[in-house]
């Protein structure tokens, strides 16, 4: 899923930013992924708490180091709201894609399509050329 300027891949369980792994791992991700199965509804605070394997920190806690390991994007300053005692959702836009990676390579298999058809037109005027 694309999250703002996120790849999530829910799968591999990782979150990237320009092709860059972000630190979300273990309960961090587990609480992301419960966000993103709710969305665009609100995640209720209980099924946070059902989705959290406890270490000692609480939900909130959690969230918090979530929201400092998903930082840095100007676009996107804060992906997660709390809704006081409710639960969380996510505010920046959520686009899914393919689970296989096929809308990975789509852009790059445009342009790549693109240019060689402009390669081929070009190398076609230059042979006609006497």
């Amino acid at each position: 899923m694309i999250v703002g300027d996120l790849e999530v891949d829910l799968m591999a369980r990782t979150v990237q930013r320009q092709g860059l792994i972000l630190p979300v791992e273990g309960p961090s991700f587990e609480l992301l992924a419960c966000v993103l199965r709710h969305h665009p509804e609100l995640a209720p605070m209980r099924a946070m708490e059902a989705a959290f394997v406890a270490d000692g920190t609480s939900v909130s806690r959690q969230m918090q180091l979530l929201g400092e390991a998903l930082a840095g994007s100007e676009r996107y300053p804060n992906y997660l709201e709390m809704v006081a005692a409710e639960g969380y959702r996510l505010v920046a836009p959520v686009v899914p894609i393919a689970q296989d990676g096929r809308n990975r390579w789509r852009g790059p298999l445009v342009l790549a399509s693109a240019v060689l058809g402009v390669l081929i037109f070009v190398l076609g005027l230059l042979s006609a050329r006497p």
